[in-house]
């Protein structure tokens, strides 16, 4: 029974501490204006640069008389982030930054409002992306696997719940590709092995149909 009683409180304490995670992220783009100052001014120069492989987009971005700011998005279509392009040639913006001043800007903004970027959005993501939330999100799930093991996602409510939780990481870590090649994968598997159990199944009674003479 302690063994039991033990699960159980590991089990709790691994989905108490994912939802207090991923809420303390939720709370951030929900209320910006508690984590978050602005910054508005004239433009000296804004860049955009890349990673070597391409799977990161710096943006860089120095207002008259404020430190040089600068945000990493990861860089995926599908994913929000600002083009320089299409706001190289405007001369004063908006932007926030955290009261504790780390040289991260979140959101782009005109001085009459227009959004350019979420400051919600880069809030979360940044959040979600930092290399400790990132580590937890993904170590909380394989505690609770390595104890429970196949006993974690008995039912179907809990293999959706899991499937869900991981295409939000996917989706934010700009890992989707790899989400949906795997998704892909385990259907092809599952589909293979009902299809094997049909055909045995068939097997099976063939051979014990009753021979008529």
């Amino acid at each position: 029974m302690n063994i039991v009683s033990n699960e159980k409180k590991w089990l709790r304490l691994g989905l108490i501490l994912l939802i207090g995670i991923l809420s303390f992220g939720v709370l951030q783009a929900l209320a910006p204006a508690v984590f978050l100052t602005k910054v508005s001014g004239t433009v000296q120069e804004i860049q955009q640069k890349y990673s070597g492989a391409g799977a990161e987009k710096l943006i860089t971005i120095s207002f008259t008389g404020e430190p040089i700011l600068m945000h990493r998005y990861v860089n995926k279509d599908y994913l929000p982030s600002p083009e320089v392009r299409e706001i190289k040639d405007e001369l004063k913006l908006t932007t926030y930054t955290r009261k504790g001043k780390d040289g991260t800007f979140y959101g782009l903004e005109l001085v009459d409002g227009t959004i350019i970027q979420s400051k919600r959005w880069d809030l979360l993501s940044a959040y979600l992306n930092a290399p400790i939330v990132a580590f937890a999100l993904i170590a909380i799930p394989i505690g609770l696997y390595l104890i429970y093991g196949k006993k974690l996602l008995q039912t179907k409510p809990d293999q959706i719940l899991f499937i869900g939780y991981v295409f939000m990481l996917a989706f934010v870590w700009g890992k989707l590709h790899f989400f949906l090649m795997m998704l892909l994968i385990l259907g092809l598997v599952q589909l293979g092995k009902r299809f094997s159990n049909q055909k045995g199944g068939q097997a099976v009674k063939e051979m014990n149909f009753p021979i008529q003479t």
